[in-house]
């Protein structure tokens, strides 16, 4: 889940480290369905930030 810990640069907090292991949760329980996530959490950070 390499995305995770390019946002993690820009945004460390919390809900960032909480959602990493949500989707580490996910990933050993859905194989494959971890892009689709990353890519939720990238909208979702650019959406708050407005970065």
């Amino acid at each position: 889940f390499n995305c995770f810990f390019i946002q993690t640069n820009k945004y460390s907090n919390g809900v960032a480290i909480l959602f990493y292991y949500f989707v580490e949760l996910a990933d050993s329980m859905l194989p494959g369905r971890t892009a689709a996530l990353c890519w939720v959490f990238q909208v979702t950070v650019i959406v708050q930030t407005g970065n």
